[in-house]
Parts: C-alpha cells; sequence; structure tokens
C-alpha cells in the first residue's frame, strides 16, 4: 500500500511558510498536478510529462498562483528547474503580450550550468515568443543591443554584478520582474557567496527605491525564487527574500521524495604518516579504476574531482589503469569529436574513451565532451565538483579529494 505523503506547516517568528515533504516511498496519482493546469497557450513547455511530480505538485499553487517569493531546497533530480519555469509562465500569465517591458534572470554560478539552460530555454520558449541571451564569461556581447531585447537573461553572479552596479543608468535591470536563483548554496562560499548576496541585496534596492520614485507607487512587484539541493538553512534564505509584505515561500523536500534513489557506497583507504595529503590525493586516482570496475555495471560513469588539475590527473590515469571496450561505431563517432577539439591532451584521451569536463575548458570542447557522454560514446568523465548539477546521465560518481 502506498505511503501517504507528510505535509507539516510550521509557524516561526518569520513571516515565511515553510514546507517540509517527508516519508514518500510510494506513487499516488491522486496527489499529483496534471500539465492540463497550465493555460493551453504554455503546455508546450512541460510537454515532456503529462503530471508534476510530488514536489512540483505541492510548489504548484504557490509558484503559478501567486506572486510570493519561494525557497527551495530539494534533491538533485526532483526537478526544482520545472519550478522555474511554473514561475516564468505564471509571469507570462499576468503580463499583456507582447510582453515587450520585462525581464527575467536567471542567476547560476557555473558557466557550464547557463550554457545547459540557455539551450534549454531556447528551445522550450522560443516557439512562444520569447527570447533568451546568455551572458557569462564564457559570451562576447558588444553592446546592450541584445541583452535589451531578450526576454530571459542567464547570467552568473560575478557578470551581473558588473551588469547592475550603475543601475539607475541602466532601464534592463529596471525591467526584471522574475530573479530566478540557482544553487542559492553558493551563498555559503567565503569566495563567491558575497557576490551573490550583493547582487541579490542590489536588485531588492532597486525595487524599493522604483517604488519610492513612483508617484503612484505601481511598479510591478519583484519576484525571487531560490533553489538548492543542499542549503541547511533554507527557513533564514526565506526570510532574507521576505519583503514584509508578501512573505516568502520555503519548501523542504525530504531525500525519500527523490525520483531516481542513490546507492551511496563510502570506500576508506589507508594513509600512512609518511604521507602528505597532497601525495595521499595523488594515490587515490590509482584506485578509480578498480572501483569503476565494481560498482559501474558496465554503465557511463561520472568521476568527481576537487580541482581543475584533479580533473585532468585522474582522466590521464584512468587511461593507463582502465581499459574500456568501445564498438567500431562508437570509435567512430569519438574520433569526429576529437578531430573538432583544440584541447590536445583531451584529444588523446578521448580515444581512449575518457575525458575530462571542468569551467576552465573552452566553451566549444565542453560542449563537444557533454554532447558524447550524453550520448553514451564516453565511458568515463572527469568532472570538477562544481559541475554536479549539469544534467547528465550517469551510474556511479568518484569523489577525489
Amino acid at each position: 500500500m502506498a505511503s501517504k505523503i507528510g505535509i507539516k506547516i510550521k509557524s516561526l517568528s518569520g513571516p515565511s511558510k515553510i514546507l517540509e515533504m517527508t516519508g514518500t516511498t510510494g506513487r499516488n496519482l491522486e496527489i499529483l498536478r496534471a500539465v492540463t493546469e497550465i493555460p493551453t497557450q504554455f503546455r508546450c513547455i512541460f510537454k515532456e510529462f503529462p503530471y508534476f511530480n510530488y514536489a512540483q505538485s505541492k510548489a504548484l499553487d504557490d509558484l503559478l498562483y501567486t506572486d510570493r517569493n519561494f525557497v527551495i531546497c530539494a534533491p538533485t533530480g526532483s526537478g526544482k528547474t520545472v519550478m522555474f519555469e511554473l514561475a516564468i509562465t505564471r509571469l507570462l500569465m499576468e503580463v499583456p503580450m507582447p510582453w515587450l517591458n520585462i525581464k527575467v534572470v536567471y542567476m547560476a554560478p557555473i558557466k557550464a550550468l547557463c550554457s545547459q539552460r540557455f539551450d534549454d530555454w531556447k528551445e522550450k520558449f522560443g516557439p512562444i515568443g520569447l527570447s533568451c541571451k546568455e551572458l557569462t564569461g564564457d559570451t562576447v556581447v558588444d553592446d546592450l543591443f541584445e541583452i535589451h531585447h531578450a526576454h530571459i537573461i542567464i547570467t552568473t553572479p560575478e557578470k551581473w554584478d558588473s551588469m547592475t552596479r550603475r543601475w539607475k543608468d541602466n532601464s534592463i535591470v529596471q525591467l526584471v520582474r522574475l530573479f530566478l536563483i540557482d544553487e542559492v548554496h553558493v551563498i555559503k562560499d567565503e569566495s563567491r557567496g558575497a557576490t551573490l548576496e550583493v547582487v541579490v541585496s542590489r536588485m531588492k534596492t532597486v525595487q524599493s527605491s522604483l517604488w519610492r520614485l513612483s508617484e503612484n507607487h505601481d511598479v510591478p512587484p519583484l519576484r525571487f525564487v531560490a533553489v538548492s539541493a543542499t542549503i541547511p538553512n533554507a527557513e533564514d534564505i526565506a526570510e532574507w527574500l521576505s519583503d514584509g509584505k508578501m512573505p516568502a515561500v520555503c519548501l523542504k523536500v525530504d531525500e525519500d521524495q527523490r525520483p531516481v534513489k542513490l546507492r551511496k557506497i563510502v570506500l576508506g583507504f589507508p594513509c600512512s604518516d609518511s604521507q602528505t595529503e597532497f601525495k595521499f590525493d595523488l594515490t587515490l586516482n590509482y584506485k578509480i579504476a578498480s572501483v569503476i570496475q565494481a560498482y559501474s555495471d558496465q554503465k557511463p560513469v561520472l568521476v568527481f574531482c576537487a580541482t581543475r588539475k584533479g580533473v585532468q590527473q585522474a582522466a590521464s590515469v584512468l587511461s593507463k589503469d582502465a581499459k574500456f571496450l568501445l564498438s567500431v561505431e562508437q570509435k567512430q563517432r569519438l574520433q569526429k569529436s576529437a578531430n573538432s577539439l583544440k584541447d590536445s591532451k583531451l584529444r588523446d584521451l578521448l580515444m581512449y574513451g575518457l575525458a575530462y569536463h571542468h569551467a576552465g575548458m573552452e566553451v566549444s570542447d565542453r560542449k563537444i565532451i557533454e554532447g558524447a557522454f550524453t550520448a553514451g560514446d564516453l565511458p568515463v568523465l572527469s568532472m570538477g565538483s562544481l559541475n554536479r548539477e549539469v544534467a547528465m546521465k550517469y551510474s556511479i560518481c568518484c569523489d577525489v579529494k
């Protein structure tokens, strides 16, 4: 018998409503919301499935029928991006076409995630008349013309920080109606958290300043939606994003709600007193091949490493320690991909069925590697730890630290 979802609503000293979803192991279609609830002209955005999942169904009313700020803490793979899309749909429902004076900003901490979201949303929102523009360190914008005519701006905290410092002279910033923050847990990062906090605080200041300067106080609200898989203090983020008039909602989804269950295995290896931490890290690279052989079940593998150098070292060691069976067709496709790569080391690794992926690579090389892995041609891909949210299917990951 399917177990029931437990929904807890807590009253804190602050204004936020806290929703917790716990203890769900069954699947009951009666509590899922259908995509047919979405207005007909926007259903193409959600065409890949007939029902929203449990977390999305719980968030739907607040996301689609209110303008409340929203914080979501949910496991990876639980459909947080769809919640962003519900918030965008809400904005489109409220603003009459042709949507000339609205901007949506999507902000993520890594360029690879921005690039993936740009490709995805360009395909989803293009048919209904929305244009997307990527604004990161990987993109070149000669002037503000392209950004001015884009409906959805996809950017990083650092890039948006530079865009908004002189916001009074920038009409683009004043047109932002929806601000989407992916990986909001970056706010606790020592090196990058301050930039994220400054950007969000500035956007709140822009909103309040525009309201004060308006004679009739008829400035449209700026809505924040923030998501994370790992933020420990989601309630605090919700309190921060609350504006007093419209308290933020905080949705916390238990790990049991994850659509694809994870099997976690922790392996320990001895470290002698004579070994430095650096040398011990290097020795772990030589353990990866046996771990893959034992647990991968002949399926694609992601190997996560703490540094860019570690990413490349892990792939290099694997090219000597492990042999992967590739079909003739796979070898041909990998050869074709290798011919297009600019990185000569990466080109050599690719013919072994191996590759690495991190934010410091050429954009074109990253896209080629992502395509090869997604197509199933790469048995093993070594990645930087910050790229964990890039949507690729895999069966096992080894964290080398």
